[in-house]
């Protein structure tokens, strides 16, 4: 009893777990195309269910054969290919088979014994509306190929009101001949019935398209399947076979298959054979009970499709064309590609023009207060001279205070300018620069003049008072507001920080210090180095350079160096043109 009850609890587990492991496998799909993969027809039909299958929820792979029925079909080619099938896949178990077109259809139905009885078995692009499968398999579905033919002689009939003969280009084909026979079955159902009709077959390429080169404007020509010198090793795609007749026929071609509209081709009502692709992939889908990842939109049947050169070359009636058409290759239009943003500028024009005609009643306050503006701009501008002014008198008057020129407080704007400028500053930022570096030490009105006149090195308890000048300055000029204010007490305030960190009085380093101060410090150095203090004599331009290869990277931002000693001359001139002007007899510190 007790072994019956382990057997039964090892059923019910094992179920689940088989099939989960089942679940995790590919579905193993047979596909047979009738045709080559250059047809596009085939190419398309491919896409349309590799498209709909990489969204199936589980792995499906695809054994992709083509017959090549355009080229070879003869009883010896399918029995040798049904040789090679058993020999590749030999103990190779598939779960299902798509078949595109007739030829496919056929090998199958006739295949015995048939290796594919009871298996899902999907059939796309059937001409032949009495093909059927069911006598291989209880499982299988055929989507056929229902062309419009009577919507594309309509299409023809309304461009073409005054058609003198149809001619309807054909091969021999089995597809061919079944479109043929519903074609004739459909003119004498048209409004087309009285109309002259010629078959043109059996002509090669280059002799139809001669003939089509002689015919009234007056005629329409209706190409289906073309290609009528297999026998000879030539096979042309449905480009070369379009190309070839659009460009010499003088009247407009029509077709049943999308694409076939290329190279001078007008159109047709139309079928896609990706559609066709994709609707077997979801009975597939259904077969096989698989789940779709995203949602699939189902396309609708033949349509009407224009090439708009082509319409244009024959001169065919734009008002004629069906409200649904699709018109391919239509050239770039300015407005229809911007026709949104020309809708919101003329809605913005508009209300613009609303918004002038409500402020025309205060025009003349505008005009008053337009000219108030003027005077205060004036004003302003006038002010900032003044200040300019004043800043530049404050930096003379501390720098003459501490026993230097005023002439160094104009050269140090007009190299900071000139340094600024190679550095790449805007031109407001350089006119900024030029007016507060003059204030760089105006923070030494705090120091006594006892060590500020003192010719000699000064002691280590006055030079940290001497330090102090920094933070006095920066508290001097930040307690104004203004921009110009401002960026002077942050040049007062960091102008002997050094790259490296080691300057006071924060120990800034690199980038933490203000560009603007970083070009004063190099600018004053220059100018002071060059120039006789109560303590130094003058140092000569070598000893300079030489000074600043030095201290690159360690007290001057590196690329800044660079710039004055790469345009050494330059800056040498500029000092030049601001001489002191009052020759002191000063002690010199050797």
């Amino acid at each position: 009893m007790f072994r019956r009850f382990i057997y039964l609890v090892i059923l019910l587990f094992a179920h689940p777990v088989y099939a989960h492991v089942d679940h995790g496998q590919p579905k193993h799909v047979l596909v047979i195309h009738s045709y080559e993969p250059s047809y596009q027809w085939t190419k398309e039909l491919q896409q349309g269910i590799e498209q709909v299958t990489n969204q199936f929820a589980e792995p499906v792979k695809l054994s992709i054969e083509y017959l090549d029925a355009k080229r070879i079909h003869s009883p010896e080619y399918l029995n040798t290919f049904k040789d090679y099938f058993r020999t590749k896949y030999a103990n190779y178990q598939f779960n299902a088979v798509l078949l595109t077109d007739d030829a496919a259809v056929n090998l199958v139905k006739d295949w015995n014994p048939n290796p594919f009885t009871e298996l899902p078995i999907i059939a796309g692009g059937v001409n032949d509306l009495n093909a059927s499968l069911d006598a291989v398999s209880d499982k299988s579905v055929v989507f056929y190929e229902k062309d419009d033919l009577k919507g594309t002689l309509h299409l023809i009939q309304t461009l073409r009101p005054k058609l003198r003969t149809l001619y309807y280009v054909t091969d021999d084909s089995h597809t061919a001949r079944l479109i043929r026979k519903a074609f004739e079955s459909a003119v004498e159902e048209s409004t087309l019935r009285g109309t002259s009709l010629r078959i043109i077959e059996g002509k090669s390429l280059t002799d139809t398209a001669e003939l089509l080169s002689s015919l009234s404007n007056e005629d329409a020509v209706l190409l289906s399947h073309y290609n009528t010198e297999v026998n000879q090793g030539q096979i042309y795609s449905y480009e070369q076979i379009a190309h070839t007749l659009a460009e010499k026929s003088s009247a407009p071609i029509f077709v049943f298959w999308e694409f076939f509209i290329t190279d001078g081709v007008v159109g047709g009502v139309v079928n896609r054979s990706k559609h066709i692709g994709e609707q077997m992939a979801v009975q597939l889908a259904r077969s096989l009970s698989i789940d779709l990842k995203g949602s699939y939109n189902k396309q609708q049947g033949p349509s009407p499709v224009i090439d708009y050169v082509a319409y244009e070359k024959h001169k065919l009636d734009q008002n004629a064309l069906p409200e649904d058409v699709l018109l391919l290759n239509v050239p770039r239009s300015y407005f229809r590609d911007n026709i949104e943003t020309i809708g919101y500028s003329l809605l913005s024009f508009f209300c613009l023009m609303v918004v002038i005609i409500n402020q025309s009643r205060t025009i003349n306050q505008k005009r008053e207060l337009n000219l108030k503006s003027r005077k205060i701009v004036a004003l302003q501008k006038k002010t900032m001279q003044v200040q300019k002014e004043m800043i530049h008198v404050l930096g003379e008057a501390i720098e003459t205070r501490s026993g230097e020129t005023g002439n160094h407080v104009k050269r140090v704007a007009k190299l900071s300018s000139h340094l600024g400028k190679l550095a790449g500053l805007s031109h407001r930022e350089l006119e900024m620069l030029e007016i507060i570096s003059p204030m760089h030490d105006v923070g030494k009105i705090a120091i006594p003049e006892s060590i500020l006149d003192k010719p000699g090195k000064l002691s280590p308890e006055e030079w940290e008072v001497m330090k102090t000048h920094a933070e006095a300055g920066y508290t001097l000029l930040s307690g104004t507001k203004g921009e110009m204010f401002q960026m002077a007490a942050i040049v007062a305030h960091q102008h002997h920080e050094k790259w490296d960190g080691t300057g006071y009085p924060n120990g800034l380093s690199g980038q933490q210090i203000h560009i603007f101060a970083r070009i004063t410090a190099i600018a004053d150095v220059f100018d002071a180095l060059l120039s006789i203090r109560c303590y130094k004599r003058a140092w000569t331009a070598d000893e300079v350079r030489t000074l600043f290869l030095e201290q690159s990277g360690k007290e001057f931002d590196p690329e800044l160096s660079k710039l004055i000693l790469s345009n050494f001359s330059e800056f040498i001139a500029i000092r030049d043109c601001y001489p002191d002007l009052v020759a002191e007899k000063l002690s010199i510190a050797v």
